[in-house]
């Protein structure tokens, strides 16, 4: 056999639904931490530690966009308290006044609307924080103090409560919406009685309960487990404003795992469902995981944990991230209150991927004070990322996942992990190895019988280390069988400043090769030459 080219590594991405011999050249079918764009395997953004604070059991941060300057961020815990993170990384409470602290595993939600930040954790009442005038959140006014909501969103001028207990009694498919807000301020009242704006409906339809709901371009769309509808805005205040608000279907079979999972982007949304990960734009619907992770998502997913799933976006990357507790044997991460993987869609070649997260409980889209000193920066001055430049700007706005750490909790911003924006360090213990893999090479393409033993002498790496001289380390590995077991070398380590080849000399049936980078450094790695030599067939 000839020196087999093998090109365009980031066409197909990760694929673990299919058998690997099935998957072409081009795919891989185990990888972590890497991202497929630009025609080249790279590593996926790192995890800056941005601000680490004294606050135990946070469960969710909250970004509040102030008019101008540098955004605010909040956290709050599992008992319904809020703080704000300063940036000295010293804390500030901003609980709601008079507030009993109850701990309920159940997830946060939050949303923005007029300048308003409003937080809601269903065992308290809803509340707001007005930065202007405010000094710590408070009871949403003309809110009953006996309901509670599952979960409360923006869309146009009003909120929506969703998934009721009025006192004692659950009502799961009702929402609540407000009267219109004035800029500033919270809504007045929640009373249909008071406000014709104001309304209380229950969906008719909905055989299961209602878990969230989120804005599509001032179309409300709420999901239940497995269903979903839009609440479209008409204008009309005929029948003391009953008709102000209408719902209809918008699927009937697809729904939301989680409260937080799902994530909105260039006018669609991107589901993590119940059993699919799907996206819409308010009228088509099409899965995105079907035939290439959907199985295997679902399959590791821990179900008994499923209501910690979040979605988020990294609009830099054009990513959206589907964060889940999972109980896959290469994660890097055990489970403990949050989600320790991510799978990760690119939404401009349509490519899968996996990260690892060290239990983070949230996500949020906002920026922060990059201000450092020399006597308080984290590390080394060459591992934090960033430029002068940057920190002079500091005002661009990125990915921040919340995290616990006993007793105290880390904020972690998402960035290139070697030309990234971020003045931060990128901690070890929070970034693991980057590596793929691909088994179940049978050559096929390349004109190789099956039955025939190959023997792989050199693999020539097209690969570059970005800011950094840090080598990747290459192994290889053989099978005579489909299913394995394969038969894994010792580790190569290649330097592409100093090294072109990698030299093995192994053979089998079937050929596997696994490429790694230990460090949190950005590297590219387009593609490869295989010296293989036929070795008989055995």
């Amino acid at each position: 056999m000839p020196i087999i080219p093998v090109r365009s590594l980031a066409e197909r991405g990760l694929i673990l639904d299919a058998p690997p011999f099935e998957l072409g050249p081009n795919a891989f079918s185990n990888a972590s931490n890497v991202r497929f764009r630009d025609g080249a395997v790279r590593r996926s953004s790192a995890l800056r530690l941005t601000r680490e604070f004294a606050v135990p059991n946070i469960r969710a941060s909250f970004g509040y966009a102030q008019s101008s300057g540098y955004d605010r961020v909040f956290v709050g815990d599992n008992a319904g308290r809020i703080f704000e993170v300063n940036d000295d990384s010293t804390t500030s409470a901003r609980t709601v006044v008079g507030l009993t602290p109850a701990v309920d595993p159940r997830p946060w939600s939050w949303t923005q609307l007029g300048d308003v930040l409003y937080a809601n954790k269903p065992s308290h009442v809803p509340a707001y924080f007005a930065g202007g005038v405010m000094t710590s959140f408070a009871a949403l006014p003309g809110w009953d103090p006996a309901n509670r909501a599952r979960s409360i969103v923006a869309c146009r001028d009003q909120l929506f409560a969703l998934n009721l207990t009025k006192g004692v009694i659950a009502a799961p498919n009702r929402v609540a919406i407000s009267d219109y807000a004035l800029y500033g301020q919270p809504p007045a009242t929640w009373d249909p009685l008071v406000a014709q704006a104001a309304n209380e409906v229950s969906i008719a339809g909905c055989r299961s309960p209602i878990v969230g709901g989120a804005d599509l371009d001032g179309v409300l769309i709420v999901y239940a487990e497995r269903q979903a509808w839009r609440f479209v805005f008409t204008g009309d205040t005929s029948n003391n404003g009953q008709n102000l608000w209408v719902n209809e279907p918008l699927s009937v079979d697809r729904g939301l795992v989680a409260p937080l999972a799902v994530a909105y982007l260039e006018r669609k949304h991107y589901v993590f469902g119940a059993d699919d990960i799907y996206v819409h734009d308010g009228v088509s619907v099409g899965s995105i995981a079907s035939d290439k992770v959907r199985r295997w998502i679902f399959r590791n997913l821990d179900v008994s944990k499923a209501e910690r799933c979040f979605a988020t976006i990294d609009p830099v990357t054009d990513e959206v991230i589907f964060a889940f507790p999972s109980k896959d044997g290469d994660a890097a991460y055990d489970v403990d209150v949050g989600c320790n993987r991510a799978a990760v869609f690119n939404t401009r070649n349509g490519s899968w991927s996996l990260i690892d997260l060290r239990d983070v409980v949230s996500a949020d889209y906002s920026n922060f004070n990059p201000t450092l000193l020399w006597q308080t920066s984290p590390g080394s001055w060459l591992t934090i990322g960033g430029s002068w430049a940057d920190l002079s700007d500091g005002f661009s706005r990125n990915t921040m996942f919340a995290a616990p750490r006993g007793a105290s909790a880390r904020l972690l911003t998402l960035d290139e992990a070697s030309t990234g924006r971020v003045s931060a360090a990128a901690p070890t213990d929070e970034n693991p190895a980057a590596f793929v893999e691909r088994v179940g090479f049978d050559l096929d393409e390349a004109g190789a019988p099956l039955a025939a033993y190959k023997i792989v002498s050199t693999i020539f790496p097209q690969l570059a280390v970005l800011a950094s001289q840090t080598p990747v380390r290459i192994r290889l590995g053989t099978s005579l069988y489909p299913q394995g077991p394969y038969a894994w070398g010792d580790w190569k380590t290649f330097d592409p400043v100093e090294d072109y080849r990698v030299d093995f000399n192994r053979g089998g049936r079937y050929l596997g090769v696994r490429v790694e980078m230990q460090q949190p450094v950005d590297f590219e790695f387009s593609g490869f030459d295989a010296d293989v030599r036929p070795g008989g067939r055995r």
